[in-house]
């Protein structure tokens, strides 16, 4: 007797699960951020849209925002987590920006996520939607040359609802106390150095997504054995996921959710 179906059908209903508890908590938190400006109106049903929780990134702020604005970022919706450092201003006077503030605790909103699927809930229904953090830059193949519109469209043809991704660690050549990151005008040109190997990937049997589970300096540092650094309870790198997935609302559950990558609405 073949036990794939039973299995696959209860794995996916405790998918289901989770999925309305995390609702649940992005709605509970909801009253948590406060917007600073709104400029949700300049959104358009094709737009793809980056989602993105900060504290004190005032210096890394205009390169993140460049290099996503020339991949083809439409609009990004920016919870501020408290800065001190001129990051809300310098933020409030982009125009395409929208911005939300709070100073609850980013660990017990898991780490900037309830705040984001709220704002996914609200503005994300329908659009492709990349979750980030501000020292982050999303890369693919080709992105020189070509749009996230050309990505996304080529997903919708092949009817992909996300786009996995590695987080890779760069750092400059040389002791890390010799590089100071105020002056530096990219990140491509000075921190251009990373581990090409050390990481794992997980294939979950009832899932369409894979997820990789972390490597790279933190494993090879810190970690000498296999089964280390490769889950967050370890305390190393983070486990992945898809940084390029479809948000949906369901009648079903109400909102979808996922770790930070990038949805599409429709």
């Amino acid at each position: 007797m073949h036990m794939w179906g039973p299995k696959a059908g209860w794995a996916k209903y405790k998918l289901r699960l989770r999925r309305r508890r995390l609702l649940l908590r992005a709605f509970r938190k909801k009253h948590e951020i406060k917007s600073v400006v709104s400029r949700i109106k300049q959104i358009r049903n094709e737009d793809v849209l980056a989602f993105v929780t900060l504290r004190n990134e005032i210096d890394r702020l205009p390169e993140f925002l460049d290099h996503h604005r020339k991949l083809g970022i439409a609009h990004f919706l920016i919870v501020d987590n408290a800065s001190t450092d001129g990051s809300v201003a310098y933020l409030r006077d982009q125009s395409d920006v929208s911005l939300w503030q709070t100073d609850h605790s980013y660990r017990l909103s898991r780490f900037g996520l309830d705040w984001l699927t709220w704002l996914m809930i609200r503005h994300g229904h329908g659009h492709w939607c990349l979750t980030l953090d501000a020292d982050e830059i999303f890369i693919y193949p080709n992105w020189k040359t070509r749009s996230l519109a050309a990505l996304t469209d080529w997903l919708d043809r092949s009817g992909n609802r996300s786009f996995g991704a590695l987080m890779l660690d760069l750092y400059p050549k040389g002791p890390l106390n010799d590089t100071d990151q105020r002056h530096l005008t990219s990140a491509f040109e000075h921190l251009c150095w990373y581990d090409c190997g050390n990481y794992t990937i997980e294939k979950k049997r009832h899932r369409t997504t894979s997820g990789f589970k972390g490597g790279g300096s933190g494993k090879r540092i810190f970690f000498t054995r296999p089964t280390q650094g490769t889950h967050f309870k370890q305390n190393t790198t983070r486990k992945m996921g898809p940084p390029l997935c479809i948000f949906e609302l369901h009648p079903c559950d109400f909102a979808a959710h996922a770790e930070p990558h990038l949805w599409r609405k429709r």
